[in-house]
């Protein structure tokens, strides 16, 4: 079965994507190495979400032409919830490439807006599920194709936060 590999595929990217750090020289005043790291970072990590959430729309699209996920309001509500999180990455990449190498405060609020929206549309899919499946395993793999979307965002929305909310999401994870 290829979806696996898949699976292992966008891992395995979201991990590269987040050692990737370019050193960038003649950097306008006021701006760090580190801001343009996270910005890069950012960018790189959205895209693998995009690709994430994009897969695992056509992954539900197909096995939806194919029969083996019968047409029912939970599937209309998860496709919806896929397409919408697609869409918000598409404007959340856009965004950051309208401000190249631009990690101020008002970057990082609105692409924090953005992968809040998207992760809610995520989740929304996933708690959904794709139901009417006739064979479990193929919803699981849709499932798990949102999931790692979600993974993937939540890289993103680390980087957005200030260091007192990394702080405290540290705590929160060690209780």
């Amino acid at each position: 079965m290829k979806w696996p590999r898949a699976v292992v595929l966008v891992l395995a990217l979201a991990l590269a994507g987040c050692a990737s750090h370019n050193t960038v020289t003649n950097l306008p005043p006021g701006v760090s190495q580190v801001q343009v790291n996270n910005w890069k970072s950012a960018a790189d990590n959205l895209k693998m979400a995009q690709d994430g959430s994009h897969a695992a729309l056509e992954a539900a699209l197909n096995l939806h032409n194919s029969g083996a996920i019968k047409d029912s309001p939970g599937y209309g509500i998860a496709i919806t919830a896929i397409g919408r999180a697609d869409q918000l990455e598409i404007e959340a990449a856009a965004f950051l490439k309208s401000v190249p190498n631009d990690w101020s405060q008002p970057t990082k609020q609105k692409l924090a807006s953005y992968t809040t929206q998207i992760l809610m549309q995520l989740a929304s899919a996933n708690e959904t599920g794709v139901l009417g499946v006739k064979n479990p395993a193929n919803g699981k793999v849709v499932s798990d194709m949102i999931a790692d979307a979600m993974k993937v965002m939540q890289l993103v929305q680390v980087l957005t936060a200030s260091r007192a909310e990394r702080e405290f999401q540290r705590e929160v994870a060690y209780v």
